[in-house]
């Protein structure tokens, strides 16, 4: 029943861990059970008991017939009659709120509404895991926080199901993700409830207010080996800087840092730390695996 996120990189290995959770890769190490079924043992199963949407899931369906026709087929497909077929695609769509399409096709829908379509047909099963690979890439924010409302309400809190995402947004996962975990190069870099993996970096990051004549103290700052990342945010009386300090530094060295920029109290603020400064800490520097095995270690 959890919301679970799974982030990382381009390249990290998301959405080739979720074609292995989805049977279409078989791992080369490990065991992936979805409701106690193992993959490669009881496949047909651990299928059985999965709902995938992939990135773009919208493009298995047939452009030359209707949204109605398109899930009936699917329904077909799964291996429910002609009865069940059309009742669930019937509530399918009135979830997502597509009730009054099904006689479109689907390239005349708008990208919002194709992801959604995307999200129906995954709905024509009653599974316990539900796996949508970046829901909303490409979509725009209004669609974009529809199908967020949908899927944290209804899939998860009404409908009861364990929803693993995978998502580039950090906001998104933030909001949504009971627990989220970050991948990178393939290797586990940190795993947790968003705010326990926020409280943790609490006094790691801070906003620093510039005047246009202290300019020079970016450079100052850029290259600082107790500053992980540097951000430049203009604004209507200078700028605006966002640190993330290194691990095993904090307010201390904050203050160290504005003392000898001679930059004032007023001037330099510990601020709440995102997910997008967890990502980022996380994954730098973390090494490239030299081979397979390493990897599986």
């Amino acid at each position: 029943g959890e919301f679970f996120g799974l982030l990382g990189p381009n390249g990290a290995g998301k959405s080739t861990l979720v074609k292995m959770i989805s049977t279409i890769l078989a791992p080369t190490a490990g065991t992936i059970r979805i409701a106690g079924h193992d993959i490669q043992r009881q496949s047909a199963e651990a299928r059985a008991s999965i709902s995938v949407v992939p990135a773009n899931g919208w493009l298995s369906m047939d452009s030359h017939i209707s949204v109605d026709r398109n899930l009936a087929f699917w329904g077909r497909l799964f291996g429910l009659d002609a009865t069940m077929t059309k009742t669930r695609a019937r509530e399918a769509l009135l979830a997502v709120g597509l009730e009054d399409q099904g006689a479109t096709l689907p390239t005349a829908l708008s990208t919002g509404m194709r992801q959604r379509l995307a999200i129906a047909k995954g709905l024509l099963t009653r599974t316990p895991c539900f796996v949508l690979d970046e829901p909303t890439a490409n979509v725009d924010p209004v669609s974009a926080a529809d199908i967020q409302e949908f899927i944290r309400a209804r899939l998860n809190r009404e409908f009861g199901q364990t929803v693993l995402m995978t998502t580039h947004n950090m906001t998104e996962a933030e909001r949504l993700c009971d627990r989220v975990t970050i991948v990178h190069r393939g290797r586990l870099a940190g795993c947790g409830a968003p705010a326990t993996l926020l409280a943790a970096r609490a006094d790691r990051v801070a906003e620093i207010r510039l005047t246009p004549e202290r300019a020079g103290v970016i450079a100052a700052l850029r290259g600082h080996p107790a500053i992980l990342r540097l951000q430049e945010f203009p604004t209507e009386t200078g700028t605006t800087l966002r640190l993330l300090l290194a691990e095993g530094n904090g307010t201390r060295e904050l203050a160290t840092i504005a003392a000898g920029l001679e930059l004032s109290a007023e001037d330099v603020r510990t601020v709440s730390p995102s997910l997008e400064d967890v990502f980022f800490d996380v994954t730098r520097g973390m090494p490239e695996p030299e081979s397979i095995e390493e990897l599986a270690a």
